[in-house]
C-alpha cells in the first residue's frame, strides 16, 4: 500500500503532530520566559541592596554632619547655665531648632538620637564645649564619627573598627588627635 502524500490521512496526522508540538512548545516558552524574567529581577535585587543600603548609611552620616553645623550655629537659650552639657534640654527649649530638627529622640543623661546616630554634649577642654555624633549601630545606621567644636569645627573620623557606636560609645575628648580631619560643607 503506497501513501500519497495528498491524502486526507497522512495530512491529518502531519497536523496533528505539528499541532501537538506547538501546544508542548507553548507550554514550555511562558515557562522560560518567567525564568527568564525571574532570573533579571534576582540580579538586580542582588546589585541594587548593597548599593541602596550604602546610600542609606551616607545620608545619616550626611545628615549628622548637618545636625551638628544646625547645633554649632545656634545661640544658648537664655537662662542656660554656661557650663550645662545636657544637649536634650538645650534643644527642648528651642522651638525653633526643635521643628528644624525634626524625628528627635531624647534619651536619657541629655543625649539625642536622629536618623541613627547619637549626639550629645561634653567639653573637649575647659571651656571648649564639643558636640559629638556617632552611629546608634556601626555598619547598620552609619560608619562615621564626627565632632564640632569653636576651634577646629566639624572633625570626622572613619571609625572602621565601629569603637565609636552604641549608646555609651561616644568619642571622648582623648580620642581627638590629628587623626581626625576636618570635614567640608556638606549639601
Amino acid at each position: 500500500m503506497t501513501m500519497q502524500t495528498g491524502s486526507p490521512t497522512a495530512g491529518g496526522n502531519a497536523t496533528a503532530t505539528n499541532a501537538a508540538t506547538t501546544t508542548a512548545h507553548a507550554r514550555v516558552v511562558p515557562w522560560l520566559d518567567y525564568l527568564t524574567v525571574g532570573a533579571i529581577g534576582m540580579v538586580v535585587v542582588l546589585i541594587s541592596i548593597p548599593r541602596l543600603r550604602a546610600f542609606a548609611l551616607r545620608e545619616n552620616e550626611l545628615d549628622a554632619m548637618r545636625m551638628l553645623r544646625a547645633l554649632a550655629a545656634q545661640p544658648a537659650p537664655a537662662g542656660v547655665e554656661v557650663g550645662e552639657r545636657n544637649l536634650a534640654s538645650l534643644v527642648a527649649q528651642d522651638t525653633g531648632l526643635k521643628r528644624r530638627l525634626e524625628d528627635l529622640e531624647f534619651l536619657d543623661g541629655g543625649r539625642l538620637r536622629r536618623h541613627g546616630y547619637v549626639f550629645d554634649m561634653t567639653m573637649l577642654r575647659p571651656g571648649e564645649p564639643m558636640l559629638r555624633a556617632w552611629p546608634w549601630n556601626h555598619g547598620q545606621t552609619g560608619r562615621g564619627a564626627f565632632v564640632w567644636t569653636p576651634q577646629r569645627g566639624l572633625i570626622g573620623a572613619m571609625n572602621s573598627d565601629g569603637r565609636f557606636s552604641g549608646a555609651d560609645g561616644a568619642p571622648e575628648p582623648e580620642d581627638i588627635d590629628d587623626s581626625w580631619l576636618s570635614v567640608r560643607r556638606t549639601r
